[in-house]
C-alpha cells in the first residue's frame, strides 16, 4: 500500500504532529508499506529520508507563528497527487487543506483527515472580534462533508467539533515511545520541588500558567524550581515573565532521550493547554513515572486521573494546590507507577495497526464500489 501524508503547520522540529507523523511512518514502513510525505519548506525539494520519500513544497510563512508554513498553491500540490497515484491519503490539515477530500473523490483515491486540533476554539480564541469566523469555518466543514472522507481523532474532545455534520469519525488514541519514554533512577532526595513544563512556547499551550503557578508555591514559602523545555513565539515574554523567578529555559532539544530524562527527574509536570486534542507530551512524561497536573477544559482529562494526577482550572492557585497535593502524597511512589502503567497501554504499534485497519476498509470499499460500476 503508498500511503500518502500531506500536512500543513508543520517545521522539521515541530511538536505533536511530527511525532505523529514520524512514529506512523515507521510501523508503516517496517509493515512494508511505501509511504510518501507532502510538507511545506522555503523552497521546493525532494529525497529519500530514513525510508521515506519526503517532498518539500514551497510555503507561505505564517507570520507570528514560530516557524509554520503553509502550502496554499493547489496545482502544484494537485499535479504532484496525480503523479505519485497513491493507494490512501492521510491529510493532517483540515482547514487549508479542506479541498483535498473533495479533489481525492473526484479521482477515486480513499482520504483520512486527521484531527489534530480543534479548528473551532482556535479560531474562536484568534480571531478578532470584530471579524466573525463563522463563515469561515462553514467553508471548511462544508468542503469536508462534501468530501465525505474518514475523520480520525485520538480523544472525544476532539472529536466534538464535528458534531452534526455527518462525518465518519472514528478514534484512534496516539502512542508513546516507552523504549525512550520511561522511568529512569531518580538523582536522589531533592530540598525543592522540581517541576517541567514540555511544549511550545505558543498561546494555545498556555505556559504562563506554569510560571504563575511556581510564582504562587514560592509566595507560600515553597522551594520550587521550574525547567521549562522547547521554544516558541512567547519565549521572549515568558522569559519577562520569569525574572526574578527559579525558572530554566533549556530550548528546543533535539533528542528524545534527554528530554525524556528531563520528564523523569522531575516531580510534576505542568501542561494546561485548553485545547489540546489529545497531549503527547503529557503521555511521555507520564511513561517516564512523572505525574502531571493538567487542564479541565482539554482532552487530557479523558485519561488522567487522581492516581496518576489532577485536572484542574485554569489558574495558578489551584495549580500550585494540586502540585503540593502530588508531592505530600504518602503513596508517591505508587503513583509513579501508575503513571507508567497508564502510559504503557498507548503504543504507536496499535496506533499505526488502527490506521491500516481503516485504510484496509476504505479500499474494499473503493474496490466493490468499482466493480458496482
Amino acid at each position: 500500500m503508498h500511503i500518502l501524508q500531506i500536512a500543513n503547520f508543520i517545521t522539521e522540529t515541530s511538536g505533536g504532529m511530527k511525532q505523529c507523523l514520524s512514529a506512523l511512518q515507521k510501523r508503516y514502513l517496517q509493515l512494508g508499506h511505501e509511504v510518501t510525505l507532502i510538507m511545506p519548506c522555503n523552497k521546493n525539494s525532494q529525497g529519500i529520508e530514513n525510508g521515506v520519500n519526503v517532498i518539500r513544497l514551497h510555503g507561505v510563512p505564517l507570520v507570528g507563528s514560530g516557524g509554520y508554513r503553509v502550502i496554499l498553491r493547489r496545482s502544484p500540490l494537485a499535479a504532484l497527487i496525480q503523479e505519485l497515484q497513491p493507494d490512501v491519503v492521510e491529510v493532517s490539515d483540515k482547514t487549508t487543506l479542506s479541498w483535498i477530500p473533495q479533489y481525492l473523490r473526484s479521482l477515486h483515491i480513499p482520504c483520512v483527515v486527521i484531527s489534530h486540533e480543534r479548528t473551532d476554539l482556535a479560531m474562536k480564541r484568534n480571531t478578532p472580534g470584530w471579524l466573525p469566523s463563522a463563515p469561515f469555518l462553514k467553508s471548511w466543514q462544508t468542503s469536508l462533508s462534501y468530501g465525505a472522507p474518514v475523520v480520525v481523532c485520538a480523544s472525544q474532545f476532539a472529536a466534538k467539533e464535528f458534531d452534526g455534520m455527518g462525518m465518519d469519525v472514528h478514534f484512534v488514541p496516539l502512542g508513546v515511545d516507552t523504549k525512550t519514554f520511561c522511568p529512569q533512577p531518580r538523582q536522589g532526595n531533592s530540598s525543592h520541588i522540581k517541576l517541567v513544563y514540555c511544549g511550545r512556547f505558543a498561546p494555545e499551550k498556555e505556559p504562563f500558567l506554569a510560571i504563575e503557578a511556581l510564582r504562587e508555591l514560592v509566595a507560600r514559602g515553597i522551594e520550587a524550581r521550574l525547567t521549562m523545555v522547547g521554544s516558541g513565539p512567547l519565549e521572549a515574554d515568558l522569559r519577562t515573565c520569569a525574572v526574578g523567578l527559579p525558572v530554566k529555559f533549556v530550548g528546543q532539544i533535539s533528542s528524545r532521550s534527554e528530554v525524556a530524562a528531563l520528564l523523569s527527574h522531575a516531580d510534576v509536570g505542568i501542561s494546561m493547554g485548553r485545547v489540546e486534542t489529545f497531549g503527547l507530551s503529557i503521555l511521555e512524561t507520564l511513561a517516564c513515572g512523572t505525574p502531571v497536573v493538567v487542564s479541565k477544559e482539554g482532552a487530557a482529562s479523558e485519561f488522567v486521573n487522581s492516581g496518576i494526577g489532577r485536572v484542574v482550572n485554569q489558574n495558578a492557585v489551584d495549580i500550585a494546590n494540586a502540585v503540593v497535593e502530588i508531592v505530600n502524597n504518602a503513596s508517591l511512589n505508587e503513583v509513579r507507577e501508575n503513571c507508567a502503567d497508564l502510559a504503557s497501554r498507548y503504543t504507536w504499534d496499535k496506533t499505526a495497526g488502527m490506521m491500516l485497519d481503516i485504510y484496509s476498509d476504505l479500499l474494499e470499499n473503493v474496490g466493490m464500489s468499482q466493480v458496482a460500476s
